[in-house]
């Protein structure tokens, strides 16, 4: 038997708007009808989902490779959403080279090699450090001229952060070429979920011609332009060379390359500003940060990076991004089911689409304790004792499940406490026009970090102790 299907008052449609339109109501309405956490199915247009609640049932899910695929939904993905051709999918899918099954998992080898946990992942640290210690200057350039800076405060973030990580990632030729990328950018993920629906370019014109434009700087950074002159880092020129081996043209590289760089690129950014947005609105929070962080460094006012990614020296910021990202990620682990399989005594079916919500795991009180919704800078840290629990963090998923998880995972943590401790360090942030905490933006899909629902007005000003840089 498949899992009962939620109760809807409209047929066929009811369960694709409301998770289009109305995703947090969507999962309140699950919990309630699945009072023992079992699998719910949802009927999105004619596709038969089903909505996995517990963690237990997901680490079924993740280890059920010969039942439960995830390539057959990346390659659904890749065209659909990141605008890949279908000749160049099928060349990325269908080249092994003797050692990998296609060139697409041959890039992603050379990621997951990169960006795993030593010196690679240590140098390519580094550099962004340069590249956001450069761009910080140039922010405290415009402080010692106006004292002070009126910003929106996502979009500053987004941007010093993104800046940053291109630069590092892509050489500053990308962004020279492009000044508007990374606003294309958040434009691109507004239109994530669009793109999935599978809409012709007429009915949303904007959002092709965005990514259409997208496309364009990344094949001609690719391609024997001047915007090319600058290299990026070694495992982004590898992964092209790989493309290019296998036959793809320089514009096809380059919307490889973009999906490489989105994927890496964006989450980050969101996590900055909500850890700050956490922090910030929080002075007791701040306090506590900055003192931390300043007896890491043995108060000598230098930055020591090294100090600040040792969890034992930083607890309470690490706890505190931990924290961060329990609240604001909307990571969905999702598979096909190719064969059918039981799950928590019900039938998956096969053709039926699995998705394992982050959201609804991070928000189990049978997981996290009675006071689940509250946000507990120090939950990782706290002692457990009877009604209070301490935050484990193998029930922490914003980066997905293995053997899909995110590569990027360990420079995320990197780019993101490096970045808030730098800001915490640096500058006031005063809050404009109100002190309540920005909304998270719950009621449609996201497939990483969730953006807030409006952007929030703050002042900067240079704090007058500042650390540097080691």
């Amino acid at each position: 038997m498949e899992p009962p299907i939620l109760p809807h008052t409209l047929p066929i449609i009811g369960h694709a708007i409301s998770y289009a339109f109305y995703l947090d109501q969507l999962y309140q309405d699950v919990r309630q009808f699945s009072q023992s956490r079992k699998p719910v199915s949802l009927n999105l247009m004619g596709q038969r989902v089903y909505l996995v609640l517990t963690q237990k049932d997901t680490n079924t899910v993740c280890r059920s490779k010969d039942k439960l695929a995830y390539g057959p939904l990346l390659e659904w993905t890749l065209p659909r959403v990141m605008g890949l051709s279908s000749t160049t999918l099928s060349i990325l899918m269908n080249n092994p080279d003797g050692i990998h099954s296609s060139a697409f998992d041959h890039s992603m080898s050379i990621i997951r090699g990169a960006l795993k946990e030593g010196k690679d992942l240590d140098d390519f640290t580094d550099v962004f450090q340069q590249s956001l210690e450069k761009e910080l200057e140039n922010v405290d350039v415009n402080l010692f001229k106006h004292q002070r800076l009126h910003v929106h405060f996502f979009q500053w973030v987004y941007n010093l952060t993104g800046t940053s990580s291109t630069n590092a990632m892509m050489g500053k030729g990308l962004l020279k070429h492009d000044g508007s990328l990374l606003d294309r950018n958040r434009q691109f993920e507004d239109d994530f979920f669009l793109f999935t629906l599978g809409l012709p370019q007429f009915l949303m014109r904007n959002g092709w011609e965005n990514r259409g434009q997208i496309h364009k700087s990344f094949g001609k950074r690719v391609s024997h332009s001047p915007v090319g002159n600058e290299p990026a880092v070694w495992w982004i020129e590898e992964i092209e060379r790989v493309s290019a081996r296998v036959g793809l043209n320089a514009q096809d590289i380059g919307v490889t390359t973009f999906g490489f760089w989105h994927a890496l690129e964006s989450n980050p950014n969101i996590a900055v500003f909500w850890m700050l947005v956490y922090t910030i609105w929080n002075p007791n929070l701040t306090q506590r940060i900055r003192e931390e962080i300043d007896t890491a460094c043995s108060g000598n006012q230098v930055l020591d990076v090294s100090s600040i990614l040792n969890q034992m020296k930083c607890p309470l910021l690490h706890s505190t991004y931990h924290e961060v990202l329990r609240h604001t990620s909307a990571a969905t682990v999702a598979r096909m089911v190719e064969q059918d399989i039981e799950v928590s005594g019900y039938i998956f079916q096969k053709g039926g689409i699995v998705l394992c919500p982050a959201r609804l795991q991070h928000f189990d009180p049978a997981l996290w304790g009675p006071d689940v919704d509250d946000f507990v800078p120090d939950r990782f840290i706290r002692r457990g004792r009877p009604g209070i629990v301490k935050g484990d963090l193998k029930n922490l998923r914003p980066f997905g499940h293995a053997p899909t998880i995110c590569p990027g995972r360990f420079f995320a943590l990197r780019e993101v406490l490096i970045t808030v401790s730098s800001i915490l360090l640096r500058y006031e942030v005063q809050v404009l026009g109100g002190d309540g905490l920005p909304r998270l933006h719950l009621s449609s899909p996201s497939f990483g970090s969730v953006k807030p629902t409006e952007d929030v007005k703050v002042a900067i000003t240079k704090r007058k102790e500042t650390l540097t840089r080691d």
